[in-house]
């Protein structure tokens, strides 16, 4: 049995699978870079990029 999904379904997911880890690398460097009171604005968006990946 296969389970078929469109082409454009599974590029469009691939994409921002690609585009999530890149802000999450650049989202690192950032925190391992600013200042103690700007890790919080950091932390933010992280969170922000998971719930976004989570679809919540």
């Amino acid at each position: 049995m296969t389970i078929a999904m469109p082409f454009s379904k599974v590029t469009n997911t691939d994409s921002e699978i690609r585009e999530a880890g890149v802000e999450s690398t650049r989202m690192v460097a950032r925190l391992a870079r600013c200042p103690k009171d700007e890790r919080a604005t950091v932390a933010k968006a992280a969170e922000e990029l998971a719930e976004r990946l989570l679809g919540n």
